[in-house]
């Protein structure tokens, strides 16, 4: 095997794409090298981890050198400190800085894994999952990228290439977009799902990446009734909320069994473990009005399409019938800032979506959508043969393994909304729902695996 060699223009050119490139293999070991500025050579090597760097000098004249300046030169010292600095993170201030590291260099040997199953394919597609901090690091680390212009100079009639994708991608695609899901478009939506009707976005530019195939598979595996049953986020609340209990059974678990025993408790449950990071410090009043409107809500999507249940709809979503304390609290900011006729009519002035009260409402439906329909996402890959690559780390970067606890019984948001005050996240991560998912496709009995990759975070 030939030297591996890091050619930099400078010391602070080292970073951690070179690094994972040069030195380290398809597994993710470090591997001894030798790091070159212009002319100048520096052999690296590794023991435990931590690498050891010295001048290497060649010739008779550099024999001679080295008699004179030693291996251990000054370039050499800031070349081996530079090196071990960018692997334990050492050059970062925060932890997960110290953690970027240790990210990049699992997905990279993750990505080789992917490579060595893939067999002839020439496109092969990774699904990517995982908290977005660490989802967006390895995007503007540019590892994709590099990986896929090695795979172009290997092969450059028929190259290889990585489509590193997302189920965010594929939903924005065919529309499935914040937007989209406001309860005042959730109805049509769903019309649209479940009659396979939703239209592909050929402006999207990212289209071409995700592959036209595949969107339409997605958009037809979205509209199966199993599915759509899945993402009729009201339907399924009516029903809760509807629930006989003398049709409860011992062996329910899960939102069926929490709405048996207490449905004005489950509802708030449901709509704190929904609540996006901005509504963190929601009061208990908020929730309050908010189970009520879904109550409503639901009662009037419930209705067949009719004069009447348009009328409903109408008023139901009548500004004025949407002020909560938060907004109260906004109302008083703007009288404080610019006098009361001035700061009510700016107030008055904004439309529906800028009321707090309606914004935690919608949301409810938005992040719960969205929460199934990444759920969905695992099990379209895993019927498509698309290999998973999970984010393995928490918000600071640090690995999940030995952990699982701490998403598989998570339940912080069911103990109301001081509890959620004090975690200061807001509601369930997605990520740890789609984990759960994840779990209980690999632990299942019998029936097709679902190929993921773990790409576990740092220790920091």
């Amino acid at each position: 095997m030939s030297q591996s060699i890091l050619h930099i223009g400078g010391i602070g050119d080292i970073g951690a794409m070179n690094v994972t490139d040069k030195l380290q293999d398809d597994k993710g070991d470090f591997r001894n090298g030798q790091v070159r500025i212009d002319t100048r050579r520096y052999d690296v090597t590794f023991r435990d981890g931590k690498a050891d760097v010295s001048r290497s000098f060649y010739g008779f004249t550099g024999w001679i050198m080295s008699l004179f300046v030693g291996k251990k030169t000054t370039t050499a010292l800031a070349i081996e400190k530079k090196l071990n600095d960018v692997i334990t993170g050492a050059d970062k201030d925060t932890a997960f800085g110290k953690n970027s590291f240790q990210i990049i260099s699992s997905n990279r040997a993750k990505l080789n894994e992917i490579l060595a199953e893939s067999g002839g394919k020439k496109v092969i597609e990774v699904a990517d999952y995982g908290l977005k901090p660490n989802r967006d690091l390895v995007k503007n680390s540019k590892l994709v990228a590099g990986i896929n212009a090695e795979l172009l100079d290997e092969d450059e009639e028929a190259p290889r290439k990585i489509n590193f994708n997302k189920i965010d991608g594929y939903n924005t695609v065919v529309g499935i977009v914040p937007g989209a899901l406001d309860a005042r478009n959730l109805p049509a939506t769903l019309q649209k799902i479940a009659g396979g009707k939703l239209v592909i976005d050929d402006k999207i530019k990212p289209r071409s990446q995700y592959g036209l195939q595949r969107v339409k598979d997605w958009r037809s595996f979205l509209a199966r009734p199993e599915n759509v049953k899945k993402l009729n986020i009201p339907a399924k609340l009516y029903g809760y909320l509807h629930l006989d209990p003398g049709l409860v059974t011992e062996k329910q678990t899960g939102w069926k069994a929490a709405f048996s025993a207490d449905k004005d408790r489950a509802l708030k449950q449901f709509i704190l473990k929904n609540l996006p990071y901005s509504f963190r410090n929601v009061s208990e009043e908020s929730v309050d009005l908010v189970a009520q409107k879904i109550k409503e809500y639901v009662e009037i999507f419930h209705m067949e399409d009719s004069p009447e249940k348009t009328r409903k709809l109408d008023e139901f979503f009548k500004k004025e019938n949407w002020f909560g304390p938060e907004d109260q609290a906004l109302l008083n900011e703007r009288i404080e800032e610019y006098g009361e006729e001035d700061g009510r009519e700016m107030f008055e002035g904004n439309p529906l979506e800028s009321r707090q009260l309606y914004g935690l409402f919608t949301n409810v439906f938005v992040v719960s959508t969205f929460r199934q329909a990444s759920k969905l996402g695992l099990d379209f890959f895993l019927e498509q043969g698309v290999p998973v690559m999970f984010q393995y780390a928490d918000y600071n970067g640090k690995s999940l393994k030995g952990r699982e606890d701490e998403f598989r019984k998570e339940n912080y948001w069911t103990q109301g909304c001081d509890a959620v005050k004090d975690k200061g996240v807001g509601g369930s991560a997605i990520t740890h729902s789609e984990l759960r998912r994840v779990f209980r496709l690999l632990e299942r009995p019998g029936g097709k695996e679902l190929n993921v990759k773990f790409a576990e975070g740092g220790r920091n």
